[in-house]
């Protein structure tokens, strides 16, 4: 396992990226604010020959969003309630084919604190996500890039049965532009859920866009305003993954 402890960069245009994406969030004196309740404390890299692993230590783990980013190519993971105990700055990892750097900043809205990392790729890739006890773990594939062009393949399916009953989703807040929060009903015994939405009706998992929470909570970026999308929502515990909540509908900014 490698630490990132490289020297930081300047950060580009890419600050103010990251703004954008927080809406009317702004940076503030740490010493003004009441502390947060999670902290990132440690990144790393583990590298092995099926994949490269950042590794995101947080005590205790909170929660978090990730949205796949285009312009930059990446990934952007926010964490709720959360500070850095890290320097907010921008790391590069030791050299390897898959991260090109990763920006780290705390984000001040009123008395809340998040923290964003910014992971910018090489190349478009499929990544997952996955939470232990020590924090989150971003996984990028060394498969050959997903080209934007073709559709994922359709995985196989097996005969496991559903892990809960599918959450029930409640409307979604409607702003003037992104990004959207959606909520739905917690379901018990839940270890996380997974959020997939598209622009077209009739959502599938498998090519659907995804994220996964530990909360009834998400919050979205990047949606395009006057644009229809269509979601739904299914819980997780261990392996096992319940079917789609009912699909619901809105236009952003209506």
């Amino acid at each position: 396992m490698r630490r990132l402890l490289t020297t930081s960069l300047q950060a580009i245009a890419l600050a103010g990226l990251l703004m954008g994406l927080a809406g009317c969030a702004s940076t503030s004196d740490p010493g003004l604010l009441p502390p947060a309740a999670h902290h990132i404390t440690e990144l790393a890299i583990n590298e092995n020959p099926a994949a490269l692993v950042l590794i995101i230590k947080a005590s205790p783990v909170p929660a978090y969003t990730a949205t796949r980013q285009t312009a930059p190519a990446g990934v952007l993971i926010a964490f709720a309630d959360c500070d850095l105990q890290i320097a907010p700055k921008t790391y590069r990892p030791p050299d390897n084919a898959i991260i090109n750097w990763i920006e780290v900043r705390e984000i001040v809205a009123g008395t809340t604190t998040t923290a964003q990392l910014f992971i910018t790729l090489k190349a478009d890739r499929p990544y997952n996500l996955a939470q232990d006890p020590d924090g989150i773990r971003v996984i990028f594939s060394k498969a050959p890039a997903v080209s934007r062009t073709t559709k994922p393949a359709v995985p196989s399916t097996t005969n496991t049965a559903p892990a809960t009953s599918p959450p029930k989703t409640s409307a979604p807040v409607r702003p003037a532009a992104a990004p959207v929060t959606l909520t739905w009903d917690p379901v018990p015994d839940t270890t996380a859920y997974r959020v997939y939405w598209s622009d077209s009706p009739g959502v599938v998992p498998h090519s659907a866009k995804k994220l996964t929470v530990t909360t009834n909570r998400v919050e979205i970026s990047g949606l395009l305003p006057g644009k229809t999308y269509y979601f739904v929502v299914t819980s997780v515990r261990g392996s096992q993954e319940s079917k789609a909540s009912a699909e619901l509908s809105f236009t952003v900014g209506q």
